[in-house]
């Protein structure tokens, strides 16, 4: 008998568990709303957690900082021979009147930039001839010093003045400089001369020709070749102008 009880007990169960899930599937269908053991947050608990929030600050990210002097012009300063030490450099500018000098970086023994306050000061130092006649060339960042061209098949007996001073330009470009270009020897060690010219143009203009006795003569763009230091192996330089006192093997 028991086991029969217990038996009934169990149908009736599945039975009244069969028809709470019909309910809910009927109610679900309905678009009724339905909650399955949900309980409500407490009160206190919200009310910390949205202080919680409150506390909480939106982190951005950093700026950088402007210079304090958008108007600093650089000059960068080129020499043959080594330039002077910071004290050095320092009281020459003294002595030819370059104030404002904001910044002093070598970066290399023959090349240096500084860093001027105003545009009269850069301007100051560019024409500056107290250090133009030290063989020193200024030029500002970002600015074109010199335009480089060639001239080809000129005869090997003319010398670098006589071309200088036969040469003629157009009235918007300026001749500063001639320099013969040597190539290597095919057949027998070193460098020998060769019928090409390199010009060298004051400021960024290039002309197109020259005039030589009336003659023009086309002006071929001139293209720097690519140079490789034979103690750092860097490129860009030569080992007179590396600016690494140790040699790499």
């Amino acid at each position: 008998m028991e086991q029969k009880n217990s038996l009934k007990e169990n149908e009736i169960s599945e039975v009244m568990e069969t028809e709470s899930l019909v309910e809910l599937t009927q109610r679900v269908n309905s678009n009724e709303k339905v909650y399955l053991n949900t309980t409500k947050r407490p009160r206190e608990e919200a009310e910390t957690q949205e202080e919680e929030w409150e506390d909480w600050s939106v982190v951005k990210r950093k700026e950088k900082k402007l210079k304090e002097d958008e108007n600093l012009l650089q000059i960068y300063i080129y020499c043959k021979e080594k330039l002077p030490k910071q004290f050095a450099m320092g009281k020459l500018f003294k002595e030819n009147g370059i104030i404002d000098v904001l910044k002093l970086k070598y970066i290399s023994p023959y090349k240096a930039r500084v860093d001027m306050a105003n545009e009269d000061s850069a301007n100051k130092l560019q024409s500056c001839e107290g250090l133009i006649s030290r063989g020193w060339k200024m030029q500002k960042a970002f600015e074109k010093h010199e335009s480089h061209g060639v001239i080809r098949n000129i005869d090997l007996e003319i010398s670098d003045e006589d071309i200088f001073k036969s040469i003629s330009c157009p009235s918007a470009a300026q001749l500063v400089a001639v320099k013969r270009l040597k190539r290597r020897n095919v057949y027998e060690e070193g460098w020998s001369n060769s019928e090409s010219v390199r010009l060298s143009f004051k400021g960024s203009f290039l002309p197109a020709y020259v005039l030589v006795e009336n003659l023009r003569i086309k002006v071929e763009p001139y293209v720097f070749p690519v140079s490789q230091c034979s103690r750092c192996w860097r490129f860009g330089h030569i080992v007179k102008f590396c600016p690494s006192s140790k040699i790499v093997c």
